[in-house]
């Protein structure tokens, strides 16, 4: 799963998957700045689950902050949506 921020704005989430020998590539637009009531986002910081981070409540959520100059906005991320956590 990439999430990512284009110079508009939108924060995409892009989920790769192998399926047999083919890879399927499925896109859905988490934030459009157009229509959110936030300021456009310029940075992002992801927190997947890894064995590298230490243990925590959290560990099991794909997450996700993203910051404007007014918020910042931390999202559950998955292949088919999001939801917004803080």
């Amino acid at each position: 799963m990439i999430v990512s921020i284009d110079t508009d704005g939108n924060v995409v989430v892009t989920s790769v998957i192998k399926i047999v020998i083919v890879f399927k590539v499925t896109r859905h637009l988490a934030i459009d700045p157009l229509t959110s009531y936030f300021h456009t986002f310029s940075s992002m910081a992801s927190r997947f689950q890894s064995a590298v981070h230490g243990s925590g409540i959290y560990d099991h959520i794909p997450m996700v902050a993203i910051g404007s100059r007014d918020a910042v906005l931390v999202l559950e991320v998955k292949q088919a949506g999001q939801n917004e956590l803080f």
